[in-house]
């Protein structure tokens, strides 16, 4: 049997490779370590030889996924406050492109624009909430599976399984009480909307108070399409001239928590709900789905 070891990333070199990607504009990993490996300048930014392997793009896409937001905008943060401690930044002087300014104008005065509104106190409250939450339910799926892991070994320590179940069971906790206060919190200011979401087959308490907290209570949004289109879930087509026709497949731009809970609540609809199931039922018949 062969055992493979993946290496680690550096910190200080995934959050340089980061901003690399953010300023050269690249979303792809891959295409991100392709691109710093032909560029000197970026491997003496990042500390990295010519003839030295970067860091696979699996293991930068993994990390990622590991640290919540609010890691990356506290780094964003202390490196904008060293710069202008530095006087890289001093904020008097800014220049932009004249074009985009005068399509805004242009825009503006022809679409009637609605007004910005600031995220309140409570759905502010709340989304940090679920952020916290998301972070202690993937450390009580790691927990679960350490020790299902000690168990299966034969013989685990006594010492190590008391302390994972002590973990747990402080998780389990802390997860029931963030989950009491989004309740409570959403409870204050939109009641009716909670009660006419939990009486959808299909829709649970956890999905509609996620709905509520995201959408503002449906309020930053117009129709359902615009609704969709920030879910993700409207269908796009793929096509490149007359030689490459993809088959139509939801876009899957947008709030991916959301879309996870809607598409596992899809499936007690077409259940529980007769109009769906038909409509469900309509659509594989044609072979589109």
């Amino acid at each position: 049997m062969v055992i493979v070891v993946k290496n680690s990333i550096d910190p200080v070199v995934f959050f340089k490779l980061c901003l690399v990607g953010y300023l050269e504009n690249i979303i792809s990993d891959r295409k991100l370590i392709t691109h710093c490996s032909m560029r000197l300048d970026i491997l003496f930014f990042i500390g990295y030889d010519i003839d030295e392997d970067l860091p696979r793009h699996s293991t930068i896409s993994r990390t990622r996924q590991l640290l919540p937001e609010s890691v990356f905008e506290e780094v964003f943060t202390k490196v904008l406050s060293l710069c202008v401690e530095k006087g890289m930044v001093s904020g008097h002087t800014q220049a932009i492109d004249s074009a985009p300014v005068k399509a805004i104008c242009e825009y503006a005065l022809i679409n009637e624009v609605p007004l910005y509104n600031a995220l309140t106190d409570t759905q502010s409250e709340c989304l940090q909430l679920f952020r916290l939450l998301d972070t202690y339910l993937k450390q009580r799926t790691a927990t679960k599976n350490k020790i299902h892991g000690e168990a299966v070994l034969g013989i685990p320590s006594k010492f190590v399984y008391r302390s994972l179940i002590r973990n747990k069971k402080q998780l389990n906790k802390e997860v029931a009480a963030i989950e009491l206060k989004i309740l409570s919190l959403v409870k204050e200011d939109q009641q009716e909307q909670l009660t006419l979401l939990t009486s959808i087959p299909g829709i649970g308490q956890k999905t509609a108070l996620f709905l509520i907290v995201v959408t503002d209570g449906f309020s930053k949004f117009e129709n359902a399409t615009q609704l969709c289109s920030y879910v993700g879930i409207t269908p796009t087509i793929r096509e490149s001239g007359s030689s490459v026709t993809g088959r139509a497949r939801i876009s899957k731009v947008g709030n991916r928590k959301l879309r996870n809970l809607l598409f596992l609540c899809s499936f007690n609809t077409c259940k529980h709900n007769k109009a769906c199931k038909e409509v469900y039922e309509r659509i594989v018949n044609k072979g589109a789905a």
